[in-house]
C-alpha cells in the first residue's frame, strides 16, 4: 500500500470511529448534561446529521474495501474525558453549557480536519465520487460548527 493510500485509509478509519463514538457516547452525554432546551434541541439535531455521516463513511469503507476499525479513535479520548469531567464537576449551568459547546466544537474541528485531508487525498488518488461525498460531509461539518457558534452566542446572551 502506498503512503498516500495508507494516509487515506487512516483518515477514513479515524472518521468512522469518531462518528461512531459521537453517536454512541458523546452526543447522548451532551444531550443528557445540557441544561437549556435550545441546546438540547441543537445537540439532538446533530444526531440525525451524524447518523447520515456515519452511513456515508460506512459506504466509503465498503466501496473501497476498507475494514471497519475495531479500535477507538484515540484522538477523541481527551474530549470524552473532558465531557465526563464537565458532567461530574461543573455546577454552574451557564458555564456547563458553554463547556459542552466548546467540547462539541473541538470534535467538529477534528472532523473538519479529517474530512478536509481525506477529500484532498481522495482527489489525488482518483477517487472522484468519494472525494465529492467527502466534500459534502466536510460542508456538513462546517455548517455544524456554525450552528454551534450560534448556540454559544444564544447561550451567552440568555445567561
Amino acid at each position: 500500500m502506498s503512503p498516500l493510500h495508507h494516509l487515506f485509509e487512516s483518515e477514513i478509519k479515524d472518521l468512522y470511529s469518531a462518528e461512531k463514538q459521537l453517536l454512541n457516547v458523546v452526543l447522548p452525554t451532551l444531550i443528557d448534561v445540557s441544561k437549556t432546551p435550545c441546546l438540547k434541541k441543537g445537540f439532538n439535531e446533530l444526531v440525525d446529521k451524524t447518523n447520515y455521516q456515519f452511513k456515508c463513511i460506512k459506504h466509503i469503507c465498503k466501496r473501497l474495501e476498507i475494514n471497519f476499525p475495531d479500535e477507538v479513535c484515540i484522538k477523541m479520548s481527551p474530549i470524552v474525558k473532558e465531557l465526563n469531567r464537565i458532567k461530574e464537576r461543573e455546577n454552574c449551568d451557564n458555564v456547563k453549557d458553554m463547556k459542552l459547546i466548546a467540547s462539541a466544537q473541538r470534535i467538529e474541528y477534528f472532523k473538519i480536519s479529517g474530512y478536509s485531508t481525506a477529500t484532498r487525498v481522495a482527489k489525488q488518488l482518483g477517487y472522484t465520487e468519494v472525494a465529492e461525498l467527502l466534500q459534502s460531509l466536510l460542508n456538513h461539518e462546517l455548517y455544524a460548527d456554525n450552528k454551534l457558534n450560534e448556540l454559544a452566542i444564544m447561550r451567552i446572551s440568555n445567561k
